[in-house]
């Protein structure tokens, strides 16, 4: 079993690098806005003022291109991605091209990669899914393209995504086995996501809700104690590096910078909620939403690599609903049991309505920032739903018991050639959408493998 995961974790990493490789510089949303500061302590060991710093423009080691303080940059984030990408660059950046050096940046996320690849494991096997069938579901969601592109570039949302993840995994092992070793790095993960977007802060509802409900179910769970080192844990983590993010830029959301990149953008607005032409804007928000679907899977790049419309249509879509339908299906039934008394069927009911209701949420708060701020119909702000769909459909497959002894294995075969069908036809969308990137970074001579090697 470890060996296997080491192996997934491996060839996860080989993945992503391998898309790193043909991902231009700046061919992910915002990478140059969050190497800003990267490239300025790289060259000053020093904090930058914004709108100040750089007094004079400088030529970016690690990108090769002018850096000036007329450039927007994320200075409102927590950056401890930053500090990563800039320890990496000070390590190694000295030892590639010039101009090529924001692949030590990028390596960050490589290394997030496995871990995020293993937490899915985690989650899947501690909701008593077997290991085959684990790694089958691991593995459709790491061959999701979008996904294994968020790794490939520097970005924040690898680190959320990777937190988030680990987060409800550790969450499991809490449940499963209280210790205080499990509690403390528990809450770490948890004072890790709130040192990354605020988009991904509602898996700490998910996870307050869900510890509410044990304590329902299990009087005997130590709800105060693991409160208490939970919260010790988060803190550990949280308040330093929030606390110095404030002190140094005055702001730890991001929304102050965001708020200024809008004013300065000649985007055209679009209204949603609550516009002059009624209270919603059907319209607007069937394209934003359908925008956000397709790059959820696989649109990749400035939101202008796309595969053959036939996968959204016929593959993505379809899945989409038969999960929705089945966690419905099963929900229902066992909601009712509950209400016959069995208390214990109340956990699925809830992860499901728990995963609808943080998805309405995430959906809502986007479509207000993408009216106040500026469109920005990305499905990487809904990445938060990726570890807690996988909770669910490993529930509804695991621990359920069998019609009979005989229907058991059989559902049980059945299901995991129908996940190996999922999984192979979500690495060929891989395949295509990676080719479909080399294509257009091949025709702009921008492929990162080829600028390695190439002589000056």
């Amino acid at each position: 079993m470890r060996i296997s995961k080491m192996v997934l974790a491996g060839a996860f990493f080989v993945l992503v690098l391998g898309w790193s490789l043909i991902v231009p510089f700046h061919g992910g949303p915002d990478e140059s806005t969050h190497l800003f500061l990267v490239e300025y302590l790289y060259k000053f060991a020093a904090f930058p003022v914004p709108h100040v710093d750089p007094i004079q423009p400088f030529v970016g080691e690690l990108s090769g291109r002018e850096i000036n303080n007329q450039q927007h940059w994320y200075y409102g984030l927590p950056y401890v991605y930053s500090l990563g990408g800039t320890l990496l660059a000070y390590l190694f950046g000295g030892f590639l091209p010039h101009g090529m050096g924001f692949l030590t940046a990028r390596a960050f996320n490589w290394f997030l990669a496995p871990i995020f690849a293993l937490s899915l494991v985690s989650i899947a096997t501690r909701c008593g899914v077997g290991s085959a069938k684990a790694f089958v579901k691991a593995s459709i969601i790491l061959l999701i393209p979008q996904v294994a592109f968020i790794f490939s570039y520097f970005n924040s949302d690898a680190l959320g995504l990777a937190a988030s993840t680990a987060a409800t995994a550790s969450f499991l092992g809490v449940l499963a086995t209280p210790t205080r070793r499990r509690y403390v790095m528990f809450g770490a993960l948890c004072g890790l996501i709130l040192c990354t977007k605020i988009y991904y802060y509602p898996a700490l509802v998910f996870f307050a809700a869900m510890a509410s409900l044990t304590m329902y179910l299990s009087p005997a769970f130590p709800a105060a104690r693991v409160a208490v080192w939970c919260i010790a844990g988060a803190a550990f983590i949280a308040v330093p590096v929030l606390t110095i993010t404030y002190l140094q830029f005055g702001d730890i959301t991001g929304l102050e910078g965001a708020q200024k990149f809008a004013n300065d953008s000649k985007a055209v607005k679009q209204c949603y909620l609550m516009c002059e032409t009624g209270l919603i804007d059907i319209r607007n928000i069937r394209q934003w939403l359908q925008t956000a679907f397709y790059s959820f899977f696989a649109i990749v790049g400035w939101m202008d690599v796309l595969i053959p419309r036939g996968f959204y249509t016929f593959f993505f879509k379809p899945l989409s609903i038969a999960v929705v339908a089945w966690g419905a299906v099963m929900s229902t039934r066992d909601a009712r049991r509950a209400l016959r008394g069995d208390s214990a069927a109340l956990r699925l009911p809830a992860i499901f309505f728990l995963l609808i209701g943080m998805l309405a949420c995430v959906i809502l708060f986007n479509l207000i920032g993408s009216q106040r701020l500026m469109p920005q119909a990305q499905g990487r702000y809904l990445f938060v739903v990726i570890p807690f769909t996988l909770l669910l459909t490993a529930t509804l497959v695991g621990n359920r018991p069998p019609i009979n002894h005989l229907a058991g294995p059989i559902i049980r075969d059945r299901q995991l050639i129908l996940f190996a069908a999922i999984a192979a036809v979500m690495a060929i969308t891989n395949l295509l959408a990676a080719n479909a990137l080399m294509e257009k970074a091949g025709e702009m001579n921008a492929l990162p493998i080829v600028r390695l090697w190439a002589r000056e």
